[in-house]
């Protein structure tokens, strides 16, 4: 699940975990994502534009759809939220005879036109059966957040105690206390450019579906989401699978292992580029391996994470912290570690 924008305010309490694992009234078929989306007509206008970092000036694109709502940035696909989309009266989906929500209707639509955030019409990625998670010790120049003893990496979104339960190795989500944004976790270091890897597990009994089933999220720079999820045999929307660009991009494949085994995340991040004004000049990149299965390859962020919504970039300082999702379901974490990177030392 998604978190807003900034570190203050979380998209997911408890009403929005109802709203997705409970009934919905009148609701027992899919039905139609709200008015039909209509494919952006693109008005392209060039304007010089400096990277981070110097350089070359590129070509810019603006995209008319909608009032203008995305923006196109280094490059003719790479496309960014211009402003804010909330949705319109949204409405959650659910198969005949299900209790569980596979999407929703009246989301915002994506630039590309084609589908909406959480549609349930979006087609999942095809399953790779991986064989086994990725379980790499920290190199000699890694800064290890986790090591299955100490909880001393991080701290609770608001500084308060820790309520995530070390055990046996690992870094669990409490299952024993309500949701609430104050149970997130955030790394007392931050990070810009950065390599990542994070091993996770999903309680081996689910108990819920979609996602209330081992749903957490790791947000880079406390802002932009790869999502969590135990995705084995799990019907949900396909923007919401583990290893999605939350809200945006489905996986390229679902590598998930069955629930109760060890997984692991390997994850290189591109920190967006602001200029001294707070405009951006790159947007957030992101790569991510999942249990050794390519899920997302240079992926841009739209903007921060959100949830049934599409937010845009805020100007923010170059490093963030690593910021662990407590969704109310007792997922696991370990052997978490960070190697800084310079993009550029082999120039």
């Amino acid at each position: 699940m998604a978190f807003l924008a900034g570190l203050g305010v979380s998209a997911c309490g408890n009403a929005d975990d109802a709203a997705e694992t409970a009934p919905v009234e009148d609701s027992t078929q899919a039905v139609p994502s709200g008015t039909p989306a209509v494919a952006p007509t693109k008005a392209e206008k060039t304007a010089d534009l400096d990277v981070a970092g110097g350089g070359a000036p590129v070509e810019s694109h603006a995209v008319a759809q909608a009032g203008s709502q995305f923006a196109v940035i280094n490059g003719p696909e790479i496309f960014v939220a211009a402003e804010a989309q909330f949705p319109d009266s949204p409405s959650a989906v659910q198969r005949p005879n299900s209790e569980f929500t596979i999407g929703y209707s009246g989301t915002p639509t994506l630039p590309d036109g084609k589908w909406r955030v959480h549609d349930p019409e979006r087609p999942r990625p095809e399953v790779v059966e991986p064989q086994g998670g990725v379980f790499v010790p920290p190199p000699s120049d890694a800064v290890v957040l986790f090591d299955g003893t100490s909880f001393d990496g991080f701290r609770t979104a608001n500084d308060g105690a820790p309520d995530w339960v070390v055990e046996n190795g690992s870094l669990r989500v409490p299952s024993d206390i309500p949701h609430t944004v104050s149970a997130d976790i955030i790394s007392n270091r931050e990070f810009g450019d950065a390599q990542y890897h994070i091993e996770w597990r999903s309680p081996q009994e689910p108990v819920s579906g979609s996602q209330g089933r081992g749903n957490s999220g790791i947000f880079l720079m406390g802002r932009y989401e790869v999502q969590v999820l135990d995705s084995y045999q799990n019907e949900t929307y396909a923007d919401g699978q583990a290893s999605a660009i939350y809200g945006w991009k489905p996986p390229l494949n679902n590598a998930t292992l069955p629930p109760g085994e060890w997984q692991s995340y390997d994850i290189v991040f591109e920190a967006p580029r602001f200029d001294e004004a707070g405009e951006l000049l790159s947007p957030a990149f992101v790569t991510v391996f999942h249990n050794g299965i390519l899920t997302q390859y240079r992926q841009n962020f739209l903007g921060s994470s959100g949830y049934q919504n599409i937010l845009p970039y805020e100007a923010h300082p170059p490093q963030g912290p690593l910021r662990l999702q407590d969704h109310g379901n007792p997922v696991e974490y370990r052997n978490i570690w960070v190697r800084e990177l310079d993009l550029d030392s082999n120039d």
